[in-house]
């Protein structure tokens, strides 16, 4: 009887999963859109509902005006009759499975990787440093460098705030008038969600260094214990979170490249409401010291290892478009998207993402194998 019940939990989960995932496949999914009496609207996705008098049904509007539907209809805005909230609940609680899997994932993958140092590195503490093998450095080496990465981070997130020079690509093909403004619009809207998205993930690096810093420079695991606690847990639950943030921006590049002419799988992806799920979990987790080490900055190691699932999202959203804008040029044909992604582009991704992971072993190689001091092993980490 208990295997029949476990067997019928399975299969509901695998049905909520398919629903979630592909049981609203006819609604299109757009980038933010501008109205011209509310401006800007949410993530991209503006429901309009309309009470029908024979059915408690709604007719959902995405990236369309408050139009009549057969208005919505002739300028090519797609319309479903079904509700959007219980696919988000859904996918909230799958990114709440997901931000929980990856939590497992990245407190296990040290010690497959270089097991002996990890047993003797990653001592879990639950913000409890009375042991002698704890480990917190005050090196001004380890908050100065603290502070220039947080100079970079503010630099590059005032330029990419303050960039004006989004347009639509003009080789965007389009049928008439009506349907080149809409697309135009939805462009616009598009990459400035991506802007809005980037920015975002930027200001979470800026806070995980400036309260870095700021623990390093002032506080200490003993003598200032709680205050130590609340700062740390700020800066570990800024790492945690901004998985989420990679995969939501991963989400609307994958819009914005279907918006301006890339092939609709969209339907098949996480949600920015999975991503909402996924780092609400690891934050809570972080709270409640899930996520806490004798050596604090082994926290930050098991938060950003926890960004895998995200990184690897984002990643293979880079790598379509590129083969995709790839594909556009060896035919040599005028490209029907507005999101070209250059190979300088693409390298650079996976360069960043891929030399940060080599972060992760060398760690717990370094403090139990050479005589690196803290602060120096730190200003390395920092600067690479």
């Amino acid at each position: 009887m208990a295997s029949s019940t476990s067997a019928t939990r399975l299969l509901w989960l695998g049905y909520l999963c398919f629903f979630s995932l592909y049981g609203n496949q006819v609604t299109a999914v757009s980038p933010p859109i501008r109205d011209s009496r509310h401006g800007i609207i949410g993530n991209g996705k503006r429901h309009i509902s309309k009470r029908l008098s024979s059915s408690k049904l709604a007719l959902e509007f995405r990236g369309g005006s408050s139009s009549s539907a057969s208005d919505s209809m002739s300028s090519g805005v797609s319309l479903s009759i079904s509700s959007s909230t219980p696919r988000n609940i859904i996918q909230l609680v799958l990114g709440v499975i997901g931000g929980y899997i990856s939590y497992q994932f990245a407190s296990t993958f040290p010690f497959l990787v270089t097991p002996k140092a990890a047993k003797l590195t990653y001592v879990r503490a639950n913000y409890g440093y009375d042991d002698p093998r704890s480990v917190f450095c005050q090196s001004p080496l380890t908050y100065l460098t603290d502070y220039a990465v947080l100079v970079v981070l503010c630099i590059l997130w005032y330029r990419i705030q303050n960039y004006d020079g989004i347009q639509p690509s003009s080789t965007t093909m389009v049928k008439s008038n009506s349907d080149k403004n809409n697309n135009q619009e939805s462009t616009i809207q598009g990459f400035r969600s991506i802007r809005y998205r980037s920015c975002l993930l930027l200001a979470m690096y800026a806070i995980q260094f400036f309260g870095g810093g700021m623990a390093h420079a002032h506080l200490d695991t003993t003598t200032t214990k709680n205050r130590f606690r609340v700062l740390w847990t700020v800066v570990v639950g800024a790492v945690a979170v901004s998985g989420g943030i990679i995969g939501a921006l991963a989400t609307s590049t994958l819009q914005l490249s279907e918006t301006t002419g890339g092939k609709r799988i969209s339907n098949y992806v996480p949600s920015d409401f999975f991503w909402i799920g996924y780092s609400l979990l690891l934050a809570v987790f972080t709270i409640l010291g899930r996520l806490s080490y004798l050596r604090p900055a082994v926290d930050t190691f098991v938060a950003g290892t926890s960004q895998a699932l995200p990184t690897f999202y984002l990643m293979g959203v880079i790598l379509r478009q590129w083969r995709e804008t790839q594909k556009q040029e060896g035919k040599k044909k005028e490209s029907t998207s507005s999101l070209n992604i250059p190979t300088s582009t693409c390298l650079g991704v996976f360069l960043g993402f891929g030399l940060n992971s080599a972060l992760l072993p060398s760690y717990a190689l370094a403090v139990q194998y050479t005589n690196i001091s803290t602060g120096m092993l730190n200003f390395f980490l920092h600067s690479w």
